[in-house]
């Protein structure tokens, strides 16, 4: 529409073979997904620039044509004979929407109740889980809108929900120049690079028990697969007898009997 613009269209009639794009623009039906209402709202703005658009649907076996021409890096059954100019508009698809950094923080995660205690005092009715609210604030603080809690060497180590924990244990685990370490290996690492999170323990082990290639290739112990039993006899049917000859004739030191075995 861009382009038709330029070279000075000033009505238009736009084929379409999604029936449900055709309805949308006419105002039949509505977007309710957040990315096609964004696509709708900018094909809209581009039409202001028209006295006059119009949306028709069209079989998709009559649109070969238009569809090749929209697909053409990788059309393979479209073949023409003119001359096409190709133009490539590169702009991000997308809303530019202010985020704020503890709104964001406060999901419905570990962080939550957290965060509330610490920005407005807000505690729960029940007075153990008032008393549990208190002893895990107490190690915590907001820095610039991030939850951070303070280690036991007095560093303070940011806060991360469970999504960004997962991203953080599959990186450092089978990442870009990861090794497959082990449970204790990613734990150390997480927390020397300042990050935190209460399941740091359970959740590392449980990735590494179950990543396929450390399965398929497990550090070798070289241990028997039955329980091992204590050997009485080093060697097969070896045995030792005692046995006490005597009395004999007192010899010195009045010794009448003799050990043998």
């Amino acid at each position: 529409m861009t382009a038709t613009h330029e070279l000075g269209a000033r009505t238009i009639r736009v084929l379409s073979d999604s029936s449900l794009a055709v309805n949308q623009l006419n105002g039949t039906f509505d977007a309710k997904e957040d990315t096609l209402a964004h696509y709708m709202e900018r094909v809209k703005l581009r039409a202001a620039t028209f006295e006059a658009v119009t949306y028709v649907q069209t079989p998709r076996e009559e649109n070969v044509h238009a569809d090749a021409l929209s697909k053409l890096a990788t059309a393979t059954d479209f073949e023409t004979t003119r001359l096409v100019s190709v133009q490539k508009e590169e702009e991000e698809n997308r809303q530019e929407v202010a985020i704020n950094t503890t709104q964001l923080m406060l999901d419905e995660d570990w962080r939550t109740p957290i965060v509330k205690y610490l920005q407005d005092g807000a505690i729960p009715e029940d007075a153990r889980e008032a008393w549990t609210l208190r002893q895990k604030a107490a190690r915590c603080t907001l820095i610039e809108g991030e939850l951070y809690r303070r280690s036991y060497s007095g560093v303070y180590l940011k806060c991360i929900g469970q999504e960004e924990a997962r991203d953080m244990i599959r990186d450092l685990h089978e990442g870009l120049c990861a090794m497959h370490a082990g449970p204790r290996s990613m734990e150390g690492t997480i927390l020397l690079h300042g990050y935190y999170w209460p399941r740091i323990k359970k959740d590392t082990k449980k990735y590494a028990d179950q990543c396929h290639k450390c399965q398929v290739n497990p550090r070798q112990h070289h241990l028997p697969s039955t329980e091992v039993q204590a050997n009485l006899s080093p060697w097969p049917f070896a045995q030792w007898g005692v046995d006490l000859l005597g009395p004999f004739p007192t010899a010195k030191g009045k010794r009448k009997y003799i050990i043998v075995a």
